[in-house]
């Protein structure tokens, strides 16, 4: 149950607008829709109670859930160990991104989880310091996990019918009959035909290049222990170096 400091006048009229806006299936493929189906929580003042609200979630946990889904439902709560098993804390499950960061995001250069915690340490890390130590004292770091965005379903064929609408204005203005033009029939009947086709050149000629633009999909906290077990993992060569200079191994 979320928790609210607005009356229920309030809370009911934020509820009735975020069912209206998420209510039409055909509308899934909107950001919000999107996590909200991974696992993200509902935005401030949801009633997540309201059978509406419960129906539209199930659909879209439904769609965009799965092994997916599972993943991202990591919140920003830390992800305590589990002191029962042996081998140190747990890390937690970190889901799969395209990038990782743990400063601001500006510019996104890491592709896994290990090189993005080192290089935030190593900003942190003085000549001959105690690494454990460090990391003690900078802990505990958020992670957040980067993925590149996927091409709205429609996108493509959206552009090759505008390029057939702009061809079309072009050949009228240039080379139609300027008295009568083309018969909206005319155009439509081309439009059946060479849609298709066009719409898969133009995907073919998209699929030469990589979608830049990513959003975040996940935030992992990770503990000092956690973040110790991680990089004694990736780069244990920092404790070699610590232990030859005194510090504890």
């Amino acid at each position: 149950m979320v928790t609210m400091s607005q009356d229920d006048g309030t809370r009911d009229s934020v509820t009735d607008d975020f069912v209206q806006s998420l209510s039409d299936p055909t509308d899934d493929d909107h950001v919000m829709c999107r996590l909200i189906g991974m696992g993200f929580p509902l935005p401030l003042g949801v009633d997540d109670d309201d059978p509406r609200v419960k129906e539209i979630v199930g659909r879209l946990r439904k769609k965009f859930g799965g092994a997916q889904g599972q993943e991202a439902e990591i919140t920003n709560k830390t992800c305590e160990g589990d002191p029962s098993k042996e081998g140190g804390p747990m890390i937690p499950t970190i889901p799969e991104g395209d990038f990782y960061d743990c400063g601001d995001g500006e510019q996104l250069s890491h592709e896994s989880p290990e090189e993005a915690v080192e290089d935030w340490l190593e900003g942190w890390l003085e000549p001959d310091c105690d690494v454990s130590a460090a990391i003690r004292e900078q802990a505990p770091i958020e992670l957040t996990v980067f993925r590149r965005n996927a091409l709205e379903a429609g996108w493509v064929e959206r552009q090759a019918e505008m390029a057939l609408e702009t061809l079309e204005e072009s050949f009228s203005e240039e080379y139609g009959d300027p008295e009568a033009g083309l018969s909206d029939s005319q155009f439509e009947r081309a439009k059946k035909e060479c849609l298709p086709a066009l719409t898969k050149a133009f995907q073919d000629f998209i699929s030469q290049f990589e979608v830049w633009r990513c959003d975040p999909i996940a935030k992992v906290i990770l503990d000092a222990d956690q973040i110790e077990e991680m990089m004694r993992a990736y780069n244990p060569d920092w404790w070699t170096d610590a232990k030859s200079l005194g510090a504890q191994p």
